[in-house]
């Protein structure tokens, strides 16, 4: 507001003037002789300066600038004399047929002072205020002149400083320096500023023209302001002056910007109601890119086929956009088949197309369709850059293909394409999803030697490999070289290096990896406790898996179900049938959680690893208490229960209740079944169960033959009479 106020006594000041038949003339009294020399020396350098005196050439200007000394430019009937104080503007000005002779100056100045060079500006400006400083008083000219130098400068705040002495002095700009002002603020990002300006403008009953607008318009769309883009778009419209397409489309793209498609979709719907401002292709691939970053591929065809209804043909931008779409929706059938209508089309599909379809390939691991485009691109003498290898390699590590993620990282590094750290963490996660854990660790040794500087995805990927493996001690040493190269090891690099120590069933390491984790203020979550519990889990330590589960809360980290079945598990390995009880119905409804299928199978590992049948056939029941229909799974830790004990009737009886329940027997079932009969010494039993095994085409175990031949070959041949 105070900009429309120093530009409402602008244009008091002017009308004054015209008014009283003079032409810009100073009011200030005159002073003593002696002190006028000084004062016009500063005054004359800054009208000279500010580009008052013509912008024809302002380097002679500026050189004949001398003290209380009529400055002549031009020739002719444009003659015109310039001095500072009176300030006199005699003449037609260098504008083809003006409105009025102040808006000619006032064009003629801000032309002045946009030809000025950095620091001629500066020293126009600074003239200008040392000028004002000895007390002598500038007219409107020479305020709208600093204002345009301020705004060559980019120094918006300085300009905005001579708006308020302006207010002290009354002077203020017309309707043309209005809108100029307005869109040098515009541009330089105040959209703020301009749209108060703008406001004050219309207060003043001062119409801003369709250019102004559009300023305002397009500095709050930059800045993502749609609610007050389109608020001003709507009081065009109010003041019966209709937005331009450049208005339109300056908001259709802050919507794309925002991946709003509805929104974009409206204002087009808008603009086509509108005969004399339909959407354009601008607007339509606005609208596109709306899709791509929503990963809107069906409603980006629907606009593609409006456009052509429209007659706007698709051009390059618009398909490349549609198949961006594809890429961030995963779809890459879409981006492939987008891709072949653009040659259909008679458009020639760029690097940016065929990247867009190879990340789409690369986000459903399609390495196939992927290299295919790599070799297309080649062909066509388009040149692949570091993120066309990315997408393939990335491809293939979506299916632990090592061999082809290596093979193309060689024929990168062939055609002089450096690898960058994306490329290096796209082949490394190959290597760890193919579990290569060597190879990783070889691409890694191989960035640092290119100095390709890894970074801390590099590194997880790396530790990934190791746990895949179950290389904790490797895992380890890594994370420590980490530290050392100043690397911080974020919560994945421990969960990974805590993984590592649950494949290799380490207990102690993860627990010591808990502890640096929370010394180093990164807190554990429940994916690391729960990998920890897998270490104990996997060395059979039940007392350490249960501190753990109780410490959980004290670390204020929630436990899951996995948690619990992790733990069951681990009484399981151990043969804790007590503790696995205890879990199950005391621990387990203490915070919340019900059994499920996996945690009944656990205990009953339990009870089988010791041979209590009695406890395996009393968690059958209840399991089946709670809902739950015993599985195979179940039935066959049943099974082995009675195959430790011995107890060959009971693995009858178990056979004969599994049959009844609808529940088929696995290779586990009758391996399990032929092994009781076996340590119980009854061939004939276990015969038929071999024979059913051959029928349904499961395979015995290794030890089961031989161990049937040593029982027949030990067994009495009866004597022939």
């Amino acid at each position: 507001m105070i900009s429309a106020r120093l530009e409402g006594a602008a244009s008091w000041f002017t009308r004054c003037s015209e008014s009283k038949g003079i032409e810009a003339r100073s009011r200030m009294p005159r002073r003593r002789q002696a002190d006028k020399g000084g004062r016009r020396r500063l005054m004359g350098a800054a009208s000279c300066a500010l580009g008052t005196a013509a912008s024809l050439d302002r380097s002679q200007a500026l050189g004949r600038c001398s003290i209380g000394r009529r400055l002549r430019v031009g020739a002719g009937a444009d003659a015109r004399r310039v001095c500072w104080n009176p300030v006199v503007v005699r003449g037609r000005a260098l504008q083809a047929k003006p409105r009025t002779k102040y808006e000619a100056a006032s064009s003629t100045a801000s032309t002045a002072a946009r030809s000025l060079r950095k620091e001629e500006a500066e020293a126009a400006l600074e003239a200008l205020q040392a000028a004002r400083a000895e007390g002598l008083a500038p007219n409107a000219l020479n305020f709208i002149a600093g204002l345009a130098a301020g705004s060559q400068l980019r120094l918006v705040e300085r300009a905005q400083t001579t708006l308020l002495e302006m207010l002290a002095m009354r002077v203020t700009p017309d309707a043309v320096t209005f809108g100029s002002v307005i869109r040098s603020l515009a541009k330089h990002g105040h959209a703020q500023d301009a749209n108060a300006a703008l406001q004050a403008m219309l207060h003043s009953r001062m119409v801003p023209d369709q250019s102004t607008h559009a300023s305002v318009i397009s500095s709050w769309a930059k800045l993502g302001e749609l609610e007050s883009a389109v608020s001003l778009l709507r009081s065009m419209l109010q003041h019966e002056l209709l937005p331009d397409v450049v208005s339109y489309n300056s908001v259709i793209n802050a919507f794309a910007q925002r991946g709003d498609v509805n929104g974009a979709r409206a204002l087009m719907e808008e603009m086509s109601q509108l005969a004399s401002v339909p959407p354009n292709r601008v607007s339509y691939n606005s609208a596109l890119n709306a899709c791509a970053r929503g990963g809107q591929v069906s409603v980006g065809a629907e606009l593609l086929q409006e456009m052509t209804r429209k007659q706007l043909l698709p051009d390059n931008l618009s398909y490349n956009a549609v198949i961006n779409a594809c890429a961030k929706a995963g779809d890459a059938a879409a981006a492939l088949d987008f891709l072949r209508k653009m040659e259909r089309s008679n458009i020639t599909a760029d690097e940016i197309s065929f990247n867009s379809a190879m990340s789409a390939c690369a986000k459903v691991g399609d390495a196939g369709n992927a290299r295919r485009l790599l070799q297309d691109m080649i062909k066509r003498q388009l040149r692949p850059d570091q993120f066309s290898y990315t997408s393939v390699i990335g491809a293939c590590s979506k299916t632990g293909d090592v061999n082809s993620a290596t093979a193309i990282l060689e024929d990168m590094q062939k055609r002089s394409i450096a690898p960058n750290v994306f490329v290096y963490n796209a082949a490394i996660t190959a290597c760890a999803r193919g579990g290569r854990a060597e190879l990783a660790e070889e691409l890694l040794s191989s960035m640092v030697r290119r100095r390709v500087a890894p970074n801390v995805v590099t590194y997880n990927s790396v530790l990934n490999s190791f746990a895949q493996g179950g290389a904790a001690e490797s895992a380890s040493e890594l994370l420590q070289n980490m530290a050392c190269l100043r690397i911080a090891p974020n919560l994945i690099s421990y969960n990974s290096t805590l993984n590592a120590c649950a494949t290799a069933a380490d207990p102690m390491r993860a627990e010591s990896l808990l502890l640096l984790m929370e010394q180093g203020q990164l807190h554990p979550d429940t994916v690391s406790i729960n990998a920890a519990l897998n270490a104990c889990a996997g060395a059979g330590q039940v007392q350490h898996a249960r501190e753990l589960l109780a410490s959980m809360p004290s670390r204020k980290v929630q436990a899951t179900l996995i948690s619990f079945n992790t733990a069951l598990h681990a009484c399981a390995k151990g043969g804790d049938v007590e503790a696995a009880r205890e879990i199950l119905w005391v621990d387990m409804p203490r915070y919340r959680f019900r059994p499920d299928d996996i945690s009944y199978n656990s205990a009953l590992d339990a009870c089988a690893s010791v041979a209590d049948v009695a406890g395996a056939e009393q968690l059958l029941q209840r399991m089946a208490q709670a809902g739950f229909k015993p599985g195979v799974i179940s039935y066959n830790s049943m099974l082995n229960a009675c195959a430790r004990s011995s107890d060959t009737d009971k693995v009858t009886e178990v056979l004969a209740q599994m049959e009844r329940a609808g529940v088929p027997p696995s290779h586990v079932t009758y391996n399990t079944a032929i092994d009781a009969f076996l340590s119980s010494g009854n061939l004939n039993q276990a015969t038929p169960f071999l024979e059913e095994m051959r029928l349904r085409r499961f395979q015995p175990n290794e030890a089961t033959y031989p161990r049937m031949i040593g029982m027949v070959l030990n067994q009495e041949v009866p004597q022939v009479t």
